[in-house]
């Protein structure tokens, strides 16, 4: 149903929006517990969002597309979060 679809998707965008904004704050007041707290919540997200769509997919086609696009997603994350880590936490 679409008042479910848009709930969803709304409290995604709040979550996605308050994890920038605590680490916008961390690296505002300099404070690398903040900003790892941050990354700990996103990556929990990301995770929790991937076994969510993994549920709802059925069949072996829907599961090989997760698959691929989840591996596409961690070796993108893998290159990236650790230059966006230190840009974050540089000069603390």
């Amino acid at each position: 149903p679409t008042p479910i679809w848009i709930v969803w998707l709304a409290v995604n965008v709040f979550f996605i929006a308050f994890v920038i904004i605590m680490m916008y704050y961390g690296s505002l007041v300099k404070s690398n517990k903040i900003i790892n707290l941050a990354m700990v919540f996103f990556v929990l997200d990301i995770l929790s969002r991937y076994i969510g769509f993994w549920m709802d997919l059925s069949g072996y086609f829907a599961f090989s597309l997760l698959a691929m696009g989840g591996g596409a997603l961690l070796i993108g994350g893998a290159l990236v979060m650790p230059k966006w880590y230190k840009k974050l936490t540089k000069n603390r």
